[in-house]
Formats: structure tokens, C-alpha cells, sequence
């Protein structure tokens, strides 16, 4: 096989995490606040923690309208043998998803309802288990030269998985508690079926000799420090935050600028018939909604986007399931 089962895994956490993103969520079960249980396992020095309740998400009513009408995805003809051989699907059968980088590497645990003997006997077919901390670790090479990628069962219901190789992060018995600034940061947007922070590399602003200057609006993004997002469903509508965190409340203020400003571009850009020519009259009325119900805030050193999704905004409003049916008196 040219896709090695661990990687269709992977790929398929990472497509489930896109698709949450573009669909409306439900709210999570749990506490504000309260940390998911996956959440607890990912290493300490992490610098991007995505998660995305996908029980939760297929339990939308909003979800299931947007996906009665997006077209059916190709399936890879790999994924499609690993499905007929191990009986998962992640479509149905993953229950959450926690991405987290660290280290230059990606780790992504899972919580679903799997086959182990069945997706053991289907990684057999590329690699040998190696015992790590009483668990089976399987490891295949990585289309990245001298990289490998690594799957082992946590128990019946958890999975972990690394493009790095290396789950010791995850296997290890004395595992080191996650960094309290980032868990801090992931207790503000937690109680959501979907959220992420992420801690920004710190850039240089001055550009090394002979290169031109960054443009400004990376400029502007090198001053963010933190980025958090989550969703948040009332009702029929779907709010949307993303907060970004400055060194200074000027440059907080600099940001929240630099995105009005691109906001006022995509208006007048959009208020040209050539540029909004290829759309439709409902699609160019949604992207008008879009750019008009943004709100843009700052408090000290965060800058906040904050938006509401509507039905309207989604194509949905008028396009559910149950639209034309007859109504039964």
C-alpha cells in the first residue's frame, strides 16, 4: 500500500477537525472551563491545542441541513480498503479529536469506537509492535525522510498517534502536567464543541539585511503573542471568537485597526461587479452579511473578532431537508 494505515488515520483527524471548523457546532457537554479528557494528555510543552467534540457536532440539527447538501467527498481507494478491513469509519465512528503540536511534531488523540484487534491486524501489514510502557506502539516510515509515524491504543476507546515516532509524551508513566499558561488560555474557550489556542512563534520584526520590509500586515500579526477561537450555538445562530493578545494595548489597538481596514477593502472589493460577478446573488448577499456583522474590539492587549452566523449567511436558511415536504394536517 502507498498509505500506511496510520497516516489514513491521521488524515483523518485532520480532515474531521477542517470539516468542524466549516460546520456550525453544538455546545459541548461539560462545564465551562472544564478541560476535555483528551486534553490532559497532550505534552506539556505544547504550542497549538485544537479540539473538536465531533459527537457533539453530528448531533447539530445545523450540521446535519449543511450536510444534506454539501456533495459527497471522494474517498481514497486506501481509505476505502481500511474501512472494509477494520470496520472504522471516522465519519461515524470518532467521537473527539485533540490536535497538538510541539516539538516540530503533530500528535493527535482520538476517542471513538474501534476495532483494536482488527485495525492491529490491518497495521501488521506495515510494521512490527515495539513494547513501550506496556503498549503496542507501531511504527511506519514517514513520507518525510528519516521521520516515522507512530499509532498505539491507549485503551479500547482512545487512540494516539504522532507524525514525530515518538508517543512517550503520551506512553510515559510520570507524564508532566501541561503548561499552566496554556491551560489558562484553553479553560477561556473550553465548554465549546470546538476551539483552539496556540502560542505564536516569536518573530523578529526587523527584516535581516538585504530583504525587503515584512508587508504591514504581517507586521501586524508578529505582534500577536496568543490566538484563541471557539464557537458557540444560541438557537439558530452560531457565535464565532477569535482573541488575539498583544505585549501592549497599542499594538492590540494596531491590530484591531489592520483588520478593519481589511474589512473596508473586501467591502469595496466586493462592490465591484467584476470582482462579485462570479457569484451569486445569495452568495454576494452572505459575504456583505459576513463582512458587516464582524465586530472588531480591543481590551488592553487582546483583540477580539467576534461574529454571529446565521442561516442566511450558511445558504441553509431556505435549503433544510424537510423544506419542500408536504406539511401532514
Amino acid at each position: 500500500m502507498n498509505v500506511k494505515p496510520v497516516l489514513l488515520l491521521v488524515v483523518a483527524a485532520a480532515v474531521t477537525v477542517a470539516a468542524a471548523v466549516r460546520y456550525a457546532p453544538q455546545a459541548r457537554r461539560g462545564t465551562p472551563g472544564d478541560l476535555p479528557e483528551l486534553i490532559e494528555l497532550v505534552p506539556a510543552d505544547s504550542t497549538l491545542v485544537a479540539y473538536a467534540d465531533l459527537a457533539a457536532l453530528r448531533g447539530s440539527p445545523l450540521v446535519q441541513r449543511l450536510a444534506a447538501i454539501t456533495p459527497a467527498a471522494n474517498v481514497d481507494r486506501d481509505y476505502a480498503d481500511f474501512v472494509r478491513a477494520t470496520g472504522f469509519d471516522y465519519q461515524k465512528d470518532l467521537d473527539a479529536v485533540v490536535v497538538a503540536s510541539h516539538g516540530g511534531t503533530t500528535l493527535a488523540l482520538a476517542m471513538g469506537r474501534f476495532d483494536q484487534d482488527k485495525i492491529e491486524q490491518y497495521a501488521l501489514r506495515s510494521a512490527k509492535p515495539d513494547d513501550e510502557n506496556g503498549h503496542a506502539v507501531y511504527r511506519v516510515p514517514s513520507a518525510t525522510p528519516g521521520r516515522s509515524i507512530a499509532l498505539a491504543f491507549l485503551d479500547k476507546e482512545h487512540m494516539a498517534i504522532s507524525d514525530g515516532g515518538d508517543l512517550s509524551s503520551v506512553l510515559s508513566a510520570s507524564r508532566p502536567q501541561l503548561d499552566p499558561v496554556m491551560r489558562e488560555r484553553l479553560s477561556r474557550v473550553a465548554g465549546t464543541p470546538l476551539f483552539a489556542v496556540a502560542k505564536t512563534p516569536g518573530v523578529a520584526n526587523t527584516p535581516a539585511a538585504g530583504r525587503h520590509p515584512a508587508p504591514a500586515s504581517t507586521t501586524l500579526l508578529q505582534s500577536l503573542r496568543w490566538v484563541s477561537f471557539a464557537a458557540r450555538p444560541d438557537g439558530s445562530e452560531i457565535y464565532l471568537s477569535a482573541e488575539g493578545e498583544c505585549d501592549t494595548s497599542s499594538q492590540a489597538e494596531s491590530v484591531a485597526a489592520g483588520i478593519e481596514l481589511l474589512r473596508g477593502v473586501l467591502g469595496s472589493a466586493m462592490a465591484d461587479p467584476k470582482a462579485g460577478g462570479k457569484m451569486s446573488a445569495a452568495q454576494s448577499s452572505a459575504v456583505h452579511q459576513l463582512l458587516s456583522a464582524a465586530r472588531v474590539t480591543t481590551d488592553a492587549t487582546r483583540v477580539r473578532l467576534l461574529l454571529t452566523l446565521t442561516p442566511e449567511m450558511l445558504g441553509v436558511a431556505d435549503r433544510s431537508p424537510d423544506a419542500s415536504a408536504p406539511v401532514s394536517r
